[in-house]
């Protein structure tokens, strides 16, 4: 699907957070996914593949009533997968570590991208 969707440009955005949190040091690709839907109302907005080395975003938020600062929090969680990578924690493979979500609460609108996630993504059509 590429990085140009309807109403956001994934490219510009993955470039404008890496020189705002990360220097630059950032090399990964970024794509809209596929649209997949798994009989649940449960959306993964994003996936960071270490093995593609490839950031994949749902394009179900790709909407119009979506902000910006949504799509960037969603896009900056992946970017610190990539950054952090995953832990072994009693032979269990953990990816959201306090190191993690410590880093993740460093993003400007972390909070206000939350409290949008809770009140809104209901209204995301899938």
């Amino acid at each position: 699907m590429g990085v140009i969707g309807r109403f956001f440009n994934l490219k510009e955005i993955f470039d404008k957070l890496n020189k705002e949190y990360f220097e630059g040091a950032i090399s990964t690709e970024i794509t809209w996914g596929r649209n997949v839907r798994n009989g649940r109302r449960y959306i993964r907005f994003g996936s960071y593949t270490e093995r593609d080395n490839i950031i994949r975003i749902h394009p179900a938020i790709d909407q119009q009533f979506v902000p910006l600062y949504f799509i960037e929090s969603i896009v900056y969680h992946e970017m610190l997968h990539k950054i952090v990578g995953a832990n072994i924690e009693n032979g269990r493979r953990r990816v959201h570590t306090s190191e993690f979500k410590k880093l993740e609460r460093r993003f400007k609108d972390y909070e206000r991208a939350r409290e949008w996630e809770k009140k809104k993504v209901w209204s995301i059509p899938l």
